[in-house]
């Protein structure tokens, strides 16, 4: 460890012979004192460092890492003027184990305090966050391009939350309607009707209930009013619906398209297409008619019937290749015929066009291309482009941009001449469209996969990539058995015939294992793929991995549970102990009027010794429900279970071994020391238990912190420092399936008449009512690990408190208000009250306390309950009495605190509270406390 070099004091020596903890640990550490000279280092460190161990040991920061020092000691010196520590920037660079990947590394840097409290030294801890690093930045970069993608096709998405009626419409969906950006969460499902044409209303209504009712394909247009200015709109909408567990229908997602241009679009094409065919008509009326005069000329000349073969054989060959854009080109490659679609799709008007090479309308690349399928046709009789059938192209519209196009070439004759004859369609849009379904689904946050109906796959995107470790070209070809374990194979090959049978889509959540060698929880839903004839021939499936959305749910509903049983049995207490409190004041006074050979003084200790039993059930109940009054103080853990050890000896058999493990350096936590004691014993017991043939039981302390991505972190801590108090026995160990409900009351694994099964519940009650948490993990036949994480408080010290026993005793002048609204428990307290030699008034309601206060001065104490009947509670009655009387005295009594007293389960500072139920004995000696003071 060391050529000498240590840190000053006992405390630097065991934080060395602590570091050597790290000796073999994955990530580096290193100790090095004042002057920034190496005291320790780990192996792990040295070999980032690319320095044997022996060579930092009293080497200066900046003689062995020169490069480094620069970024480091810097804050390496400010941690040791401040004694806070400092999470380091991220440090990318290389390592001798992997020589040239960078890697990227966060230092995390602390002070060592030596006997004296003063920095004595510094401490470096080296992490390796890489991959996290990297991981971030893609999912940055995955949620950007998904973005920009939908942006770029104005896809609009939207939720509709079938419970409440709702509609979440993104940016792009609020736009194409018309709406603001502040009333995306706010769309009602009138709101949306409002906005169909009257005439559409009734179709998407029917259409969502298809869907709802039977799985329907929702694949709908219709038309809108936008919302900001009454614009008709035409939208196209799809929609897949969500159900639960129970196959209920609870929400329906889907995107939409704003189709307007697109239906504006087919309207001029109808318009352009039936102007081309009445040209063509006149124009082919025209033909006949010259078609005639010529032939009136041939019989004159003697070739008539030669004649009217061409033209009809012209004719015919013009109205068979009619498409949209109608090009005719001689031998030579110049235009002769150009068509008014034509000119719509070039942009060239046809007397700029004809006489002119075929070339002007192609891109530069093309032109050579092109001449030569002419010359070769002309010289072979053979071509790979005429009279094939149509084929993509592209083309150079006048403006300069390119055209993708349809191109179908036939060859006919006309006056003795061959001619080709060219018809075109404009398909960019369609292109435009096909690549944009390409980049959606490559960035889309779900997998997709395409297959025929061989079951053979076509297609995968990047994530399903991802999910299984294989790449587009290992899968293409290959079936689900391929890829699956055969029972997951046979399954999903049933549903894809289902799809196909029923021709409607399929949703279904499947458990699948990933390449990372998890479990993963995937909702499918599976489409059939139809050609345009509406023939199906493939099968889609949509895959979304929703693994960590099934977890927040389980622990969402687990502490919706909790939290009802909480409540419940929280009200039941708070009654029981009013009715208690009755029973145990008044056989209070039983007692002390009945001599003690009476023969009912042998049921009075029975009968008392009941009541205080029931007491306790209902603090169990009143600690789970987290209703219980706290007395928090600030505590330090490890000497509050030193002090315990004798009480948790005595408590377990001799062949349970006890092991405590306190870390030294232990934050102070705010807690109630007494629940915690309880708790802690609890555990302990339940312990003892697990090991009826004897084991070992260990008591551990530790500081713990949680930032806001540690993936240790439940989801309901908030980030920060705990101290953690965990409790292990190797012991028969607690069944999965019970684990869920360990802490819920009256639930136990013991046999019945061995427990209450209300021990786990009141530790869980109380932890959480300290703002802490609790987990449990265990194995059968390996054990059980309960560890309890309470707030750490790394700032203050801890005072000690005494406490002077009073003396009880009553002075016959001192007058008492009572405010109890039930009338029993009031009787009770005037009795003991009186019979003490106070005077008593008695009140059932704030106002008349108040009132009763202002009309008698000289009241020395009022003694109210926390919950009343009207506009008031005890605690707003006492803050306006003392308002009005400052040098009046207070103490709250009930079956539980509320709202009024009690602050997340901590009593305010000054409060008194005298708990339900109570003795005469100790409400005259708690009245005589308060007024002594």
């Amino acid at each position: 460890m060391g050529n000498g070099h240590t840190l000053d004091g006992d405390a630097g020596r065991q934080l060395l012979d602590f570091a050597r903890v790290f000796d073999h640990a994955p990530v580096g550490f290193c100790v090095v004192d004042l002057d920034l000279r190496f005291v320790y280092v780990n192996k792990a460190l040295a070999a980032l460092n690319g320095i044997s161990v022996e060579g930092h040991i009293g080497r200066t920061i900046h003689d062995a890492l020169p490069q480094l020092a620069p970024l480091i000691e810097r804050q390496l010196r400010q941690v040791a003027a401040t004694g806070e520590p400092v999470i380091g920037e991220v440090i990318e660079g290389g390592t001798d184990a992997e020589p040239g990947l960078m890697r990227a590394f966060q230092h995390t840097y602390s002070a060592i305090f030596g006997d004296n409290k003063n920095v004595i030294g510094l401490s470096c801890l080296v992490q390796d966050v890489t991959e996290q690093q990297r991981a971030h930045e893609a999912l940055e970069r995955i949620e950007e391009r998904l973005e920009l993608s939908l942006d770029a096709v104005s896809i609009g998405t939207w939720i509709w939350n079938l419970e409440d009626g709702t509609h979440f419409w993104d940016s792009r969906m609020l736009e194409m309607s018309g709406h603001s950006l502040e009333q995306h969460t706010g769309i009602m499902d009138d709101d949306f009707v409002r906005s169909l044409h009257p005439d559409d209303e009734a179709r998407v209504m029917a259409a969502a209930q298809r869907s709802l009712d039977d799985d329907a394909d929702y694949n709908i247009e219709y038309r809108i009013y936008r919302r900001d200015n009454g614009e008709l709109r035409n939208m196209n909408a799809r929609a897949a619906v969500i159900r639960d567990a129970n196959g209920k229908a609870v929400r329906m997602t889907g995107i939409a398209i704003d189709v307007t241009e697109q239906k504006r679009t087919e309207a001029e094409l109808r318009r352009s297409q039936a102007l081309l065919e009445r040209r063509v008509a006149e124009r082919t009326q025209t033909l006949n008619d010259a078609n005639r005069r010529l032939q009136e000329e041939i019989v004159e000349r003697g070739i008539a019937e030669a004649a009217k073969r061409e033209s009809e054989a012209f004719v015919n060959t013009v109205i068979a290749n009619m498409v949209d854009a109608l090009i005719t080109i001689d031998t030579a490659g110049n235009v002769s015929s150009f068509n008014q679609v034509a000119e719509d799709v070039f942009g060239y008007g046809a007397d700029e066009v004809i006489g002119q090479s075929i070339n002007m309308l192609m891109p530069e690349p093309d032109h050579s291309r092109h001449d030569k399928y002419i010359s070769d046709y002309m010289d072979t009789g053979r071509s790979a482009i005429i009279d094939v059938g149509p084929r993509d192209v592209l083309g150079r519209h006048k403006d300069g941009r390119a055209l993708n196009l349809e191109l179908a070439i036939s060859r006919t004759s006309f006056g003795g001449q061959p001619l080709f004859i060219g018809a075109l369609r404009d398909v960019s849009e369609r292109k435009r469209l096909e690549e944009l379904f390409q980049v959606v689904a490559e960035n889309s946050p779900n997998s997709i996969i395409l297959k025929d109906l061989e079951g053979r796959i076509l297609l995968v995107n990047s994530l399903f990539e991802t999910w299984m470790g294989v790449s587009a070209h290992e899968v293409v070809g290959r079936t689900a058995h391929d890829l699956y374990p055969a029972d997951y194979a046979d399954a999903a090959n049933a549903e894809d015939r289902y799809v196909v049978r029923a021709g409607k889509p399929n949703t279904r959540e499947w458990q699948l294992e990933f390449a990372d060698g998890q479990m993963h929880r995937i909702v499918g839903t599976k489409f059939p793929v139809t050609d345009s004839n509406g023939a199906v021939i493939g099968v889609g499936t949509v895959g979304m991995d929703v693994t960590d959305l099934r977890a927040a749910e389980s622990q969402l509903l687990q502490a919706q549970k909790m939290e009802a049983i909480g409540q419940l049995t929280g009200g039941i207490a708070h009654d029981f102990n009013n009715l208690l409190a009755i029973m145990m004041g008044n056989l209070s006074l039983l007692a002390e009027d009945l001599s003690s050979d009476h023969e009912a003084v042998d049921l009075l200790e029975p009968t008392m010794r009941a009541i205080d039993q029931a007491a306790a059930l209902t603090a169990r109940m009143l600690a789970f429900s987290r209703q219980q009054p706290l007395e928090v103080h600030l505590v330090d853990a490890n000497a509050l279970l030193r002090g315990m050890q004798p009480l948790i000896m005595r408590s377990l058999v001799e062949d349970v071994e006890v092991t405590f493990a306190l870390a030294s350096d232990l934050y102070n936590c705010q807690v109630d020391p007494g629940q915690l004691e309880q708790a802690i014993l609890n555990l302990a017991i339940n312990a003892r238990d697990a090991m009826p043939q004897g084991g070992n039981l260990r008591i551990e302390t530790a500081n713990v912190t949680l930032g806001p991505d540690d993936e240790q972190r439940p989801m309901e801590m908030v980030p920060g420092d705990y101290v953690m108090i965990s409790v292990s026995d190797d012991g028969e160990g607690i069944a999965s399936a019970e684990l869920d409900k360990i802490f819920d009351p009256f639930f136990t694994t013991k046999p019945v008449g061995e427990g209450t099964g209300l021990g786990l519940s009141m530790v869980y009650g109380f932890v959480k009512q300290s703002d802490g948490h609790i987990t449990v993990a265990s194995k059968l036949g390996a054990g059980t690990t309960f560890r309890i994480h309470l707030s750490a408080d790394r700032d203050q010290s801890i005072a000690s408190v005494t406490q002077e026993t009073k003396v009880m005793g009553a002075v016959s002048s001192e007058i008492i208000l009572v405010l109890e609204d039930e009338k029993d428990v009031q009787s009770m307290v005037a009795t003991v009250l009186e019979k003490q030699g106070y005077q008593v008034l008695l009140t059932d309601n704030g106002r008349a306390c108040l009132k009763t206060l202002a009309e008698n001065n000289h009241v020395d104490l009022l003694l109210t309950d926390i919950l009343l009947p009207g506009d008031m509670n005890g605690q707003q009655v006492a803050d306006a009495a003392v308002a009005k009387r400052n040098d009046l005295k207070v103490l709250f009594m009930s079956g539980y605190p509320r709202d009024a007293i009690v602050d997340q389960g901590r009593l305010k500072p000054g409060v008194e509270l005298l708990r339900k139920p109570f003795s005469a004995s100790e409400l005259a000696r708690r009245v005589r406390d308060i007024l002594d003071h």
